[in-house]
């Protein structure tokens, strides 16, 4: 999926995988953070 994003985002050259997952993965992380409950 990330994949093509990056040749959508921009038509005549790609975007690097890398640099989308960079830009989403922070993003996912936190949302899995505030997901979880932390109970003792």
């Amino acid at each position: 999926m990330c994949d093509t994003i990056g040749r959508m985002v921009m038509d005549p050259s790609e975007l690097p995988v890398g640099v989308i997952m960079a830009l989403l993965g922070p993003a996912f992380f936190l949302y899995l953070l505030r997901k979880h409950s932390y109970e003792a």
